[in-house]
């Protein structure tokens, strides 16, 4: 909150990652997770091509929710359409 109060940041953000194993039925890889804050997006011009990104809501409340990258989708859901991976 504190980097928030200076006038001469546009954004401030948290981040944090790890790696691990992504699993998807029985599809599996090795990933790296990246914690983000709201702010992400916008202070890396990061576009969405299908869903939404995340809100203050889903950081409240803890929100099991994630944006997969396009090689995360293409390896673990490989014969679904981007649209139909949503939700799952």
């Amino acid at each position: 909150e504190t980097l928030r109060s200076l006038d001469y940041l546009e954004a401030v953000d948290a981040h944090s990652n790890t790696s691990g194993v992504a699993t998807y039925t029985n599809i599996s890889l090795s990933a790296r997770a990246e914690g983000v804050g709201v702010n992400n997006f916008a202070i890396e011009g990061l576009k969405l091509q299908v869903g939404r990104i995340l809100n203050n809501e889903d950081i409240e409340t803890n929100a099991n929710v994630a944006v997969l990258d396009f090689n995360a989708k293409k390896n673990l859901f490989t014969r679904q359409k981007s649209e139909d991976v949503l939700g799952r």
